[in-house]
């Protein structure tokens, strides 16, 4: 029986363990499943000689005219992690589902941060152009610009918010804004951090650490606030922000679910059509036993990326 707090409505309240900068260990990449219909390392931008690539999933059947598109970013603690995390059994079930349903996926890889050379809004700068990419490149690739979603976990997760809500100054793009923009038409986003590195939100998680976010913001948290409250979501929501789902764990020890609650009270404040999946044991992860469980968590979002992709179906 499901027993987590799931309220649907307008508004209704990465993997494993994200390693510490000591241990961080170097990213696993897992191969793209054979039953998938699979074309890799594609290039979206280059940048300073970086060429940034994604990989695109074709649908199982073609069905007639542009498809949707779901993009997805993934985590990894803004340090670390890799595009081919969407392999991983925790997201499989919802792409083979949407897949089959007819939309496409692509996941892409964005400049992680490093210390004095790449922060985070040059990791937001490229998520950004990556759906400037999309939107500009669908005709050639069979997408329907309308029906763009996002789905991130983690760090992911945070970027999937911003990219959807953030205005785009100050974000480090290069790719030229279509003409025509149309918005995103969902978000997922599992376990994010809607707060960046606000230390009364951190307090009690490993991202709580005196300097954990220095690196990704380029200098000490104390003369990089102004920064910090511009890269955190909640400081974008408005009433008119797409349809969004959040996932979120209350035994998360990596980033704080208080952070999603407060978005998610934000959100019925302003009538923002953001719903709320609070996973009653769920770790930053899911990888331990919660309510509701995985293969429940799967359906959920496959639900809720159908009714937005393809709606009166």
């Amino acid at each position: 029986m499901v027993s987590a707090v799931l309220l649907l409505g307008p508004v209704s309240a990465a993997f494993s363990q994200e390693a510490t900068p000591k241990t961080k260990p170097a990213p696993k990449v897992l191969p793209a499943p054979e039953d998938l219909n699979v074309r890799k390392d594609l290039v979206y931008k280059t940048i300073d000689g970086l060429e940034l690539k994604y990989d695109l999933i074709r649908p199982m059947q073609k069905p007639e005219g542009p498809e949707p598109l779901v993009l997805y970013i993934h985590g990894g603690g803004w340090r670390g992690g890799n595009k081919e995390t969407l392999y991983h059994d925790r997201y499989l079930p919802v792409v083979r589902a949407l897949s089959e349903a007819g939309a496409k996926w692509a996941a892409i890889e964005y400049r992680r941060t490093v210390p004095d050379e790449i922060t985070v809004v040059d990791s937001l700068g490229d998520c950004k152009d990556a759906l400037r990419y999309f939107v500009s490149h669908a005709e050639e690739l069979g997408i329907d610009p309308s029906r763009i979603t996002l789905m991130g976990g983690s760090a992911g997760g945070h970027l999937v918010l911003m990219t959807a809500t953030a205005p785009d100054e100050d974000y480090s793009m290069v790719l030229p804004k279509p003409s025509a923009m149309p918005p995103v038409a969902g978000v997922v986003a599992y376990y994010p951090l809607t707060h960046f590195g606000q230390p009364e939100i951190m307090e009690g998680t490993s991202y709580g650490k005196e300097g954990r976010f220095d690196p990704m913001l380029g200098g000490p948290f104390a003369e990089k606030a102004d920064l910090a409250k511009r890269l955190s979501p909640i400081e974008w929501l408005t009433a008119q922000a797409p349809p969004t789902l959040i996932l979120h764990g209350d035994a998360d020890d990596i980033l704080p679910v208080k952070s999603p609650r407060l978005y998610v009270e934000k959100a019925k404040e302003l009538g923002a059509p953001v719903t709320y999946l609070e996973v009653k044991g769920g770790n930053h992860g899911f990888s331990t036993p919660c309510d509701p469980s995985l293969p429940e968590i799967s359906e959920t979002v496959t639900a809720f990326l159908k009714s937005v992709l393809f709606p009166g179906n």
